[in-house]
């Protein structure tokens, strides 16, 4: 039984921030439809301004759910053709969500698929291959098996799995003693310590290479401020093993590291594992929810619906999301998010001019033709602003140009005003970034805010430009409506704040004020400390202004 001692890809944070970005990713994998508009149920409901909106919701937890060729395609994705094998074929052909659990604990080729994929944590794109099953065996845990807390198809633990790890990973473990530990695969248990450890093939134990480890993962009964980020629950009446008490971990499960010591005797390395405490779950969740509400926005595009997001239960993502994932300060991998936007252009947007008018019901059409240039402005407008990053500003105008010219064919109503302000704010940005010409861009951010005033990024990056500019009475004024802006919404925009933070210490910085500089950078590190990896340049660079302006304060007074 593999799964009991299988390795299972690990990695290891300083603090809550670092943590989110996989945290991020799945929550969108788990919200990917299988690309069939049948595997959907569209419910209407009134919106606060008297229009329709449309809560797109997936219904894959239907038991009775069964697609042959989703299940084909998700093969023909990860390089297995349907050939004659008579495991494939039973997959194909025999398949259903609540058939997951059977099939992972069968250790049938899907096991081997999951477990080989998740070896390197990196390769998320293997995740988004394989999201029919993973976002089966993550739903069934949540919804059916009990979730996040203790119940009655759980025990309080221990729970042990046995692996054997290779030395320099046992070193990094030592070195994580107090940090957070995340699985980056499902994770199979057992409540037997000594039945952990049967599992282990000792023909494959090369001591001078690996060691044996147990991980002990630690339920406190006495205390219910604890809670998991991910599902587990008791499978063992649906595995295939039912002589052997399973605990499953869905994927993504974090703990902390709270000891590693060594039995003398058997020379065995136990790793304690502790739930998160309940502050730390609240932290993590916070932070994964507010870049899931930046990368996802407020709409999302799907087979002729632009719907209304809601996360609960099932509201769904699409390639569209991952590319905005790829492009975000999270990630910044410029190359995987086209990947993504194309892909979702040629797979997923239905044209127009492909439209059956004998088949489909006309209403139809509108719906079809909204969505396809409400898409491509929508993938223009990112472009753009990945190539403004790039400083390639003749591109960023281009394709600028090709937002502005899919958005005009929309029919005017709010939506298209919100995305022609960003067309405008991204104009100004790249004629100032090519041009350096303060009233130009000043022009075309004037138009952004005629057409949404409520923008706070309009505002922030007018601030930016005016900086630029030298006009930092301006910049501060600017920067204050924004500020402004985000108390009156009572919202945490973390990097919104820390943005302006940094900025006005600059202005600061640049005017000889020394000591307020040095508040305003203080800020923002803080900000960016609580909402940002550990790792990320943002944080790297706040600490650069904060040594720069130390020194000049300190020679400042010094020379006093």
């Amino acid at each position: 039984m593999k799964r009991f001692s299988n390795t299972v890809s690990i990695s290891i944070h300083n603090d809550i921030p670092d943590i989110v970005p996989y945290q991020v990713f799945l929550q969108i994998v788990f919200r990917l439809p299988e690309a069939n508009a049948k595997n959907l149920v569209v419910y209407r409901q009134p919106s606060d301004n008297g229009d329709a909106s449309y809560v797109i919701q997936g219904v894959r937890m239907n038991s009775g759910l069964h697609n042959p060729v989703l299940h084909s395609n998700m093969l023909v994705e990860m390089g297995i053709t349907t050939n004659d094998d008579e495991n494939v074929l039973d997959f194909i052909d025999h398949y259903r969500p609540d058939f997951s659990i059977r099939y992972y604990t069968c250790e049938s080729f899907i096991f081997t698929l999951i477990n080989n994929a998740f070896q390197l944590s990196e390769n998320l794109d293997h995740l988004i291959k394989l999201r029919l099953v993973v976002t089966d065996l993550h739903n069934f845990l949540r919804f059916k098996m009990g979730g996040l807390l203790r119940n009655e198809y759980t025990t309080n633990g221990p729970f042990y799995k046995a692996e054997l790890l290779s030395l320099d990973k046992l070193h990094l473990l030592k070195q994580g003693i107090g940090k957070y530990l995340t699985f980056h695969s499902f994770l199979s248990t057992t409540i037997n310590k000594t039945r952990a450890l049967d599992f282990i093939n000792k023909t494959e134990y090369d001591q001078k290479k690996q060691a044996i480890v147990m991980y002990v993962i630690e339920m406190n009964s006495q205390n219910d401020t604890q809670q998991l980020l991910q599902p587990f629950g008791n499978v063992t009446v649906l595995s295939c093993t039912a002589h052997e008490r399973e605990i499953l971990f869905s994927i993504g499960q974090v703990f902390r590291i709270r000891s590693i010591v060594q039995n003398e005797a058997s020379q065995i390395w136990t790793v304690y594992l502790q739930v998160l405490h309940a502050n730390e779950t609240e932290h993590l969740n916070n932070l994964t929810d507010y870049y899931l509400s930046k990368i996802v926005g407020t709409e999302t595009f799907y087979n002729g619906i632009q719907a209304r997001v809601n996360f609960e239960p099932l509201t769904i993502t699409t390639f569209v999301t991952i590319g905005n994932y790829y492009s975000s300060v999270l990630a910044r991998n410029y190359d995987k998010a086209e990947f993504y936007y194309q892909k979702f252009l040629d797979e997923e947007l239905e044209s127009p001019d492909d439209f059956d008018f004998q088949n489909q019901p006309g209403f139809y059409y509108g719906r079809v033709y909204r969505l396809y240039y409400s898409a491509h402005s929508y993938i223009n407008l990112q472009l753009a602003r990945i190539r403004c990053e790039q400083k390639t500003y003749v591109e960023a105008a281009e394709y600028n140009q090709k937002a502005q010219e899919a958005c005009l064919k929309i029919s005017e109503n709010a939506g298209q005003q919100t995305l022609l302000a960003q067309i405008y704010n991204n104009l100004a940005q790249i004629f100032w970034g090519y041009t350096q010409q303060y009233d130009q861009a000043t022009r075309h951010y004037l138009h952004a805010i005629q057409m949404d005033r409520n923008n706070v990024e309009t505002f922030i990056n007018i601030g930016l430009t005016q900086t630029a500019a030298k006009e930092y009475w301006y910049a501060l004024n600017s920067f204050s409506i924004a500020l402004s802006m985000i108390q009156t919404r009572n919202e945490t925009d973390y990097l919104s704040y820390g943005l302006i933070k940094r900025n006005i210490g600059l202005i600061y910085e640049k005017s000889e004020q020394g000591l307020q500089a040095l508040l305003s950078y203080w800020e923002a590190e803080r900000i960016y400390n609580k909402s940002l990896p550990s790792n990320h340049e943002f944080r790297q660079i706040i600490r650069d202004d904060i040594k720069r302006v130390t020194k000049i304060v300190t020679r400042v007074h010094d020379d006093l």
